[in-house]
Parts: C-alpha cells; structure tokens; sequence
C-alpha cells in the first residue's frame, strides 16, 4: 500500500540518504557530512504536496558555529536565519508545475542554553527532532535545517527547479540533492555556476 501524508515524507527523506550512496562516493560522502560551504537537500513528491529539506552547517548560515557572543553575531544568525525562511527563493519550480509555498521553518541549534530558533509559528505543523543541532557540541560543528512545504497545481508538470541559495547565502559552495516521488528519482549537485536541478 502506498504510504501518503507525513507518513511518507519521512521514508522519502530516509530513502534519499540511503539511495544517495549510489550517486557516486562524493555524494554518498557529502550525504550526512558536516563540511563548510556544503549542504543537503531532500525533495519529496507526493501527489500535489512538495516538501523540501535544506540541511547545512551553521557557518553556511550565520558565519559561525558557537553561541552568538556579542550583537553582530546574534544580528547575523537572525538574518541568516531570516533569508532561509525565504523558500519561494530558494526553490523555484518550473512554473508549468504552479507550486507555491504554504509553509516554511528552521531548527537552528540552542547551544543548550534553550533559546534555540525555532520557529514557534508553526511548531505545532512539524515534528522536529528535540535535540536537532545536537552536533553543536560535538567538535565544534552546528548544523541547521529548514523545511519548506509546497502546493503544487500540476505536479505531473514538474520538471525541475532553480535556486538563489547561491546568491542569498555565499558562504554556500554546493548542495547535494535528492529528488524522490512515487514515480522518479534523481540525484544532481547545485553550484553557483549551475543552480538549476533538473527531473531525470
């Protein structure tokens, strides 16, 4: 039976760091990395509901991976922060497929002080992990993720999508995707000089 709803989100993600493997070693390596400049996209097809994950070290973000010490470095994760909300610019599909955005969070670390970035708006909409960015306090590394969910009008329309990661948030180099539906599975790696993702 095929699985619907957040039911099956969840195994998509799941199986799209599995299936990342065999895209080629540097993938399979980047997949559940923590390197600077690097990030992770998980995209999620099911019938006319998209969700996207982004996952990346916190430096990509704010610049840095500790608690932020003095007001420029709490103003620069807040506008780190800010500009992931922005999913419309981030993922730009086709516009045959008429996706538009309906939802969009980020889970920054607390840095164990329980003042962490999440977003409280629509907390109650997604299931995060309790200890998300748990990886603050493991050499030194903080990982942040945002989520976007889409409504797409056509998604048998669907082709591909482009980005303005690059250009939002420079200190991103590349991002490893994964695209997965009940009919199609790709695999690509975005760049500045290649931002757009094509459906294979």
């Amino acid at each position: 039976m095929r699985q619907t709803g957040r039911a099956f989100i969840p195994l998509l993600v799941a199986a799209g760091f599995a299936a990342g493997a065999a895209y080629g070693e540097e993938a399979a390596h980047q997949l559940g990395a923590h390197v600077h400049g690097h990030g992770e996209a998980v995209i999620a097809l099911d019938g006319q509901k998209l969700t996207a994950e982004l996952t990346a070290p916190l430096n990509n973000v704010a610049g840095f991976e500790h608690a932020p010490q003095t007001d420029a470095e709490r103003q620069a994760l807040e506008s780190g922060i800010e500009k992931l909300r922005a999913g419309a610019s981030l993922f730009v599909f086709n516009a045959e497929a008429a996706c538009e955005l309906t939802d969009a969070s980020v889970a920054a670390p607390d840095f164990g002080a329980g003042d962490g970035h999440h977003d409280d708006d629509h907390a109650h909409e997604h299931e995060h992990d309790e200890d998300h960015g748990h990886d603050a306090h493991e050499g030194g590394h903080a990982d942040i993720r945002a989520t976007y969910e889409f409504e797409c009008g056509a998604p048998e329309a669907l082709t591909g999508f482009s980005t303005a990661l690059f250009e939002t948030l420079p200190r991103f180099e590349e991002v490893d995707v994964t695209f997965l539906s009940d009919t199609a599975q790709s695999f690509g790696k975005l760049t500045p000089e290649a931002a757009r993702f094509d459906i294979e």
